[in-house]
């Protein structure tokens, strides 16, 4: 349709099937025409569409946490209005490590990328959504990056690996999981490494990790077996409970040695429906794996599921919701210039 027509007929004009869906379509067939029938092509949405214009600004890591979320579920939500509770697979998302002019790169301090890639994954898990992360490269260097379109997404670098090797002795593989020489060449891990449901016994309800502490928190919620008032309003936070019966009881939850070493873990477990319920669960740190098995089986029921160590992570940064606060040096540099210019021109 051509957007004359449209107003010609009165028609209210839909931005994505009147304008965006035809152009990709008639880009996509040029493509295709050229490349071959079974070229895949992707087309992206319009970031933060939806929103309003004073919620897409934030200050402070935790906004920035809460920015990624917001705009996340807002996609994941709408998916679901197009498509229905479908799967959303969130593709090659990651922090590029060459930014702020290469700065790490010569310092060795990735403190600001460590940052932003925890904003980012706090983001996706409180959207509940799955997601590819970019990137692992193992001849990932400096110099060229990834090797590919200029990019530097790996949080792993051959490099530094090497650069680290030359004051050990060296090691043969293949290595046990526990070994932490596997750890060696990596950058950011405290952000990268993290707790998460690897199979949940449920449905999905919330999902939370502070990397400055090592806590966890997640909830789930039994089936319902029959449809409710409202399951058609599909949200991140308020999914459907409707399902079809499940057969396991067990919900494993990755717990990486890379935060348990050296730490007793303490599970804290609650239900919605009973105040007295219980689990059992048990730690196998040779899996990495938590497994957790509620006693309430009641069709609805929420599962709460608190998970800490008795020796809490090192404070990697203090989360701030402030721009005078994450900035306050650069705020009084900038106040002593203007009140040195203001003594001058007075006296």
């Amino acid at each position: 349709w051509r957007i004359t027509d449209l107003i010609d007929r009165a028609q209210k004009v839909n931005w994505y099937t009147d304008c965006w869906y035809p152009f990709v379509t008639r880009w996509a067939e040029r493509v295709r025409s050229i490349a071959g029938e079974d070229k895949i092509v992707f087309a992206e949405a319009i970031p933060n569409e939806g929103l309003p214009v004073w919620k897409a600004f934030y200050w402070g890591h935790k906004s920035a946490r809460e920015n990624y979320a917001l705009q996340l579920k807002t996609i994941v939500e709408e998916g679901y209005k197009s498509l229905g509770e479908s799967p959303v697979l969130i593709g090659e998302t990651g922090i590029p490590m060459d930014m702020n002019e290469k700065e790490a790169f010569s310092t060795r301090n990735f403190a600001w990328q460590e940052r932003m890639m925890d904003a980012l994954l706090t983001g996706l898990e409180r959207a509940l959504v799955g997601f590819t992360l970019w990137n692992y490269n193992p001849d990932n260097v400096d110099s060229h990056g990834d090797y590919w379109n200029g990019e530097n997404f790996s949080w792993f670098s051959k490099q530094e690996y090497l650069e680290r090797r030359k004051e050990k002795a060296g090691f043969q593989l293949p290595l046990d999981q526990s070994n932490d020489k596997l750890d060696e060449g990596g950058r950011i891990l405290h952000a990268v490494v993290r707790p998460y449901a690897a199979k949940v016994a449920g449905i999905p309800l919330r999902q939370d990790y502070e990397m400055n502490s090592g806590v966890w928190e997640f909830e789930w919620a039994n089936p319902a077996h029959e449809s409710h008032e409202g399951d058609a309003l599909v949200s991140v936070s308020k999914p459907p409970l409707s399902h079809v019966p499940i057969r396991a009881r067990e919900t494993e939850i990755f717990v990486p040695l890379f935060i348990s070493t050296g730490r007793k873990l303490l599970v804290t477990y609650s239900s919605s429906r009973d105040a007295q319920a219980e689990c059992d669960w048990t730690y196998d740190s040779s899996r990495q794996t938590l497994f957790v098995v509620p006693e309430d089986k009641t069709p609805g029921a929420v599962h709460r599921l608190k998970v800490e160590f008795d020796t809490p992570l090192k404070r990697r940064f203090d989360v701030h919701s402030s721009i005078w606060v994450d900035f306050w040096h650069w705020w009084a540099g900038f106040m002593s210039i203007m009140f040195g210019l203001l003594w001058v021109l007075v006296l």
